[in-house]
C-alpha cells in the first residue's frame, strides 16, 4: 500500500502536507441552479497545517483545514477544470472586525462577473504565480521612498524567487525591509501627533495601547500598481481603516499594524486582510486582475444550504 503526498511552503511561513488524491466535486450551475459534478479531479488533503494566523487565531499547529490552491500553474485545480472555469475565478473575503462575518462564495467561469463606476482593473502576471506590479506606497497622501525594484518579478533561471504576489492564503501582507520599514516609519509619524508610543507585539511588530480613544484618526494607506495597456495610468488601491489596523484582542483599547515584515529581498505578499471587503476578479488567461470595494459579509450563496447537502449526500450520478 502507498500513497503520494505533498508539502507546501508558504512565504510567511506557514507550511501545509498531507496526502493527494483524486475525487469528485459538485458545484451548483449559476444558470440553472442545479448541481454539475467533476469526476478524478486531483485534490490534497492537508493533515498536518502550520502556522497559520487567520484573525484572532494565532498558534503553530492546525488553525485551518487547508487551503484550497488556485494557482495557474498546470496541475492546479483551475486548470483541471479549464473547460468550465475558463481562467477565471472572484471571491469576497469578509472582515475579521465584522460581527457577522456571513458567507463568501467563490464563483468560476462565466458566473465570475465584476463591473461598475467603482471597478478598477490592474497589470497581473499569472504564469506560475500571481504577480501584481507595485509601483509604490502613499501613507496619509505622502509617497513613500520605497524604489519599484524592490518588489520586482525575478524569474532567474526559471524560478521564481521575488515579486509581489496577491496571495489570499497569505493572512496578511508581508514586506522586505526596505519596503517595510519606510511604511513603519510613516505610521509611526502620524501617530506621533497623539503622544502614542509604538511597541511589539508577538504577532505583529507595530502596535499602539492607546486608552479610550476618541477623536483620532487613522492615516490613509494606498498601494499603487500598474495598470493595464500600454503607457496605462497608475491604478490606486485603498485601504480602509479596517484593512491595515487590527485591535490587540477583543477587548482591548490598543491595535497593530496587520503587515509584517521578511528579510530583504522579500518576496513581498498581498494578503488576506489588505483584501478583505473587495470583490476581486482573477481573469487568468488574459492576465488582468479586477477589484471593487464591496461589504463582503453580506454575499449571499447561488444555493439553499439544505440543497447542497442533499445533492452530496445522494452521490454523483455513474459514468
Amino acid at each position: 500500500m502507498w500513497a503520494c503526498g505533498f508539502k507546501s511552503v508558504y512565504g510567511g511561513g506557514a507550511s501545509t502536507f498531507g496526502l493527494m488524491g483524486t475525487d469528485t466535486f459538485l458545484f451548483i450551475n449559476a444558470q440553472t441552479k442545479k448541481p454539475d459534478f467533476f469526476f478524478a479531479v486531483a485534490f490534497g488533503c492537508g493533515l498536518k497545517n502550520q502556522n497559520f494566523d487567520f484573525g484572532l487565531n494565532t498558534g503553530p499547529n492546525n488553525l485551518i483545514s487547508g487551503i484550497f490552491g488556485l494557482a495557474p500553474g498546470p496541475q492546479s485545480f483551475l486548470n483541471q477544470l479549464d473547460g468550465i472555469t475558463q481562467g477565471r475565478f472572484s471571491y469576497c473575503l469578509t472582515s475579521w472586525v465584522e460581527p457577522d462575518l456571513g458567507m463568501s462564495t467563490i464563483h468560476f467561469g462565466p458566473s465570475a462577473q465584476l463591473d461598475g463606476p467603482n471597478v478598477q482593473e490592474i497589470h497581473m502576471n499569472a504564469k506560475d504565480r500571481y504577480h501584481l506590479f507595485l509601483r509604490g506606497i502613499s501613507v496619509d497622501g505622502k509617497r513613500l521612498p520605497i524604489h519599484p525594484s524592490i518588489c520586482t518579478l525575478d524569474q532567474s533561471q526559471g524560478i521564481v524567487t521575488k515579486g509581489f504576489f496577491i496571495d489570499s492564503g497569505a493572512p496578511y501582507t508581508l514586506l522586505p525591509t526596505s519596503a517595510y520599514q519606510p511604511l513603519r516609519a510613516a505610521i509611526v509619524d502620524y501617530f506621533s501627533r497623539y503622544g502614542w508610543r509604538a511597541i511589539g507585539q508577538r504577532v505583529f511588530d507595530l502596535c499602539y495601547l492607546t486608552g479610550p480613544r476618541g477623536s483620532q484618526t487613522f492615516p490613509s494607506v494606498v498601494f499603487h500598481f500598474a495598470g493595464t495597456g500600454i503607457g496605462a495610468r497608475e491604478v490606486d488601491w485603498v485601504m480602509d481603516k479596517d484593512n491595515m489596523f487590527v485591535k490587540i484582542d477583543s477587548g482591548g483599547d490598543g491595535f497593530c499594524m496587520v503587515v509584517g515584515q521578511v528579510p530583504d529581498p522579500g518576496p513581498c505578499l498581498f494578503g488576506a486582510y489588505q483584501q478583505a471587503n473587495f470583490r476581486i476578479l482573477y481573469d487568468v488567461k488574459n492576465w488582468i486582475l479586477r477589484f471593487a470595494p464591496d461589504k463582503c459579509q453580506e454575499n449571499r450563496p447561488l444555493y439553499d444550504r439544505s440543497d447542497m447537502i442533499r445533492y452530496a449526500q445522494k452521490g454523483a450520478p455513474s459514468t
